[in-house]
């Protein structure tokens, strides 16, 4: 919030681990804290996706000295308590 009140204007940042991780390496992950397979349909890339994407926090590290706390595990973990929208 101190951030906020300190800047004029829109500031971006993008929250996440800053390490990519592959969909089945996620899957993988989630399907071992569930204890059973997630059905997939493998498919081929689409025209315009692009190869590699993932959260650079190095601004919000900067700005806010924000480092993410928690483990692929746990946000996957942490999802099953979500409602389903």
């Amino acid at each position: 919030m101190r951030l906020l009140d300190s800047r004029k204007g829109l500031t971006v940042l993008n929250l996440g681990s800053g390490k990519g991780e592959s969909v089945k390496k996620v899957i993988s992950t989630f399907e071992g804290i569930i204890g059973h397979p997630v059905p997939i349909k493998v498919e081929g890339r689409r025209v315009g996706d692009v190869p590699i994407s993932y959260a650079d926090c190095s601004k919000a590290m900067e700005l806010m000295n924000w480092s993410p706390l928690h483990s692929l595990s746990e946000i996957c973990f942490d999802q099953l308590s979500m409602p389903f929208q």
